[in-house]
C-alpha cells in the first residue's frame, strides 16, 4: 500500500492511500484534486509522465540529486512528509491499512488548520465531526484476514 499527497504552496494538502503507486492509481487521484492548467511539480515518477497533458508539469530529478531549480521543487510536499512519518513513528509507531485513510484524515486537518489557535482548531474538529466509532468496528477483523496474519 501506498500514500499519494498534492499540496498547493501555502495552501492545503489532499491525501489518499493507494493500492499501488502505478499510473492507474494516481493520475485519477491529481485529476480529482488538482486543478487542470495547475502547475504541477513532481519528482520523476514514471506514473507522472503523462501530466503535461493537462497540466503545466515540470520534473525534479532527485536521482540526479537535483532538488530545486528556480521555483520549480517538490520540498512543499516533502516537508508535509517528513511531519507525517514524525507524527507516526513518534506516537502512533504503526497504522494498520484497514485505517490508514483515517489517519490520512487527521494529519491533512491538523496541517491544513495549522493557522488557527488550538481551541479554534478543536472547535472545527467538533463541528465536523458526525459519527461515532463503536470499539467492535474499530477493532474487528475478518476471520479470513486474521487467518492470514
Amino acid at each position: 500500500m501506498g500514500v499519494i499527497g498534492a499540496i498547493e504552496r501555502g495552501g492545503k494538502v489532499k491525501l489518499q492511500p493507494l493500492k499501488a503507486t502505478d499510473h492507474e492509481n494516481v493520475i485519477p487521484f491529481l485529476v480529482k484534486s488538482v486543478h487542470q492548467g495547475t502547475k504541477l511539480m513532481t519528482d520523476e515518477h514514471v506514473a507522472y509522465n503523462t501530466m503535461n497533458r493537462v497540466y503545466e508539469h515540470q520534473t525534479i530529478k532527485h536521482m540526479l540529486k537535483e532538488y530545486v531549480r528556480g521555483e520549480v521543487h517538490t520540498n512543499t510536499i516533502e516537508n508535509f512528509w517528513s511531519l507525517l512519518k514524525r507524527g507516526v513513528y513518534g506516537t502512533y509507531h504503526f497504522i494498520s491499512p484497514k485505517h490508514v485513510h483515517q489517519y490520512l484524515e487527521e494529519f491533512a486537518f491538523r496541517f491544513n488548520s495549522r493557522e488557527l489557535t488550538e481551541a479554534q482548531r478543536f472547535d472545527k474538529l467538533i463541528s465536523l465531526s458526525n459519527y461515532k466509532i463503536t470499539y467492535k468496528v474499530l477493532t474487528y477483523e475478518p476471520k479470513e484476514t486474521q487467518a492470514n496474519a
